[in-house]
């Protein structure tokens, strides 16, 4: 699989101001946003500020907005009515919905689940739609935050809030400074347990940023690696 990145943007808890968040979205409508909601908004509109179309969006993320969903399960074992609000807010695709009320984005959204592997699935399914709209261009977005401590033992990733984006496009629409990426997928029958998240992030912002060594991650018995395609023909 190859692809073109034009843009990322890399939002870490404790980071610094969510800049563009603020400035693009109404002070009421960020009061009620959740933090996940917040990182994951930030980081999209930092990759997709300079685009005059409307781009797909995919969303990746293990966990979604496991601080609000917590929050009603916690309600429902002590017997409290759930909001109807916050039921709808707690649904993987729900933060899509907000991205495009505030930017008038009317494409298609999409959202992958798919355990530790849930970032790989991501481009992935950016890929495919690429593939089957090559003019069209693709916000790739990864969110997920840490697990409250009667559940790190199903899972300890991440260990900081993390949201990462991409801009990505294929051959037909790349500009010339894009960058160009390979994504391969390998079957890896002793690859098991879990991938630090925040660290495979940072690893491929090196990787776009000009770094040349080969990204991989590896986990349910699968090996998924990327790489500069500048760098292995040099």
């Amino acid at each position: 699989m190859e692809f073109f990145v034009e843009k990322t943007a890399l939002i870490v808890a404790g980071g610094g101001p969510n800049s563009a968040i603020n400035t693009q979205v109404p002070a009421g409508q960020r009061r009620r946003l959740s933090g996940f909601a917040k990182m994951t908004i930030e980081a999209l509109l930092q990759v997709s500020d300079e685009l005059h179309d409307s781009p797909d969006v995919v969303l990746a993320t293990q966990h979604g907005d496991f601080q609000r969903t917590i929050r009603l399960l916690r309600d429902v074992a002590a017997s409290h009515e759930l909001s109807p609000t916050q039921f709808c807010l707690s649904v993987n695709n729900a933060v899509l919905g907000q991205f495009s009320l505030f930017t008038d984005n009317r494409a298609s959204m999409s959202t992958v689940s798919a355990g530790p592997l849930s970032l790989a699935y991501g481009f992935l399914e950016a890929y495919l739609v690429l593939q089957q709209q090559p003019h069209k261009t693709v916000l790739l977005v990864y969110s997920d935050e840490p697990l409250i401590d009667e559940y790190q033992h199903f899972c300890q990733q991440p260990q900081q809030a993390v949201s990462m984006a991409w801009c990505l496009r294929s051959a037909a629409t790349a500009s010339a400074t894009a960058v160009k990426l390979k994504l391969q997928h390998q079957p890896e029958a002793h690859a098991e347990g879990d991938i630090d998240r925040l660290a495979l992030t940072e690893q491929l912002q090196a990787l776009v940023s000009g770094c040349s060594a080969p990204v991989t991650t590896m986990a349910n018995r699968q090996r998924w690696t990327w790489s500069r395609v500048d760098a292995q023909a040099a």
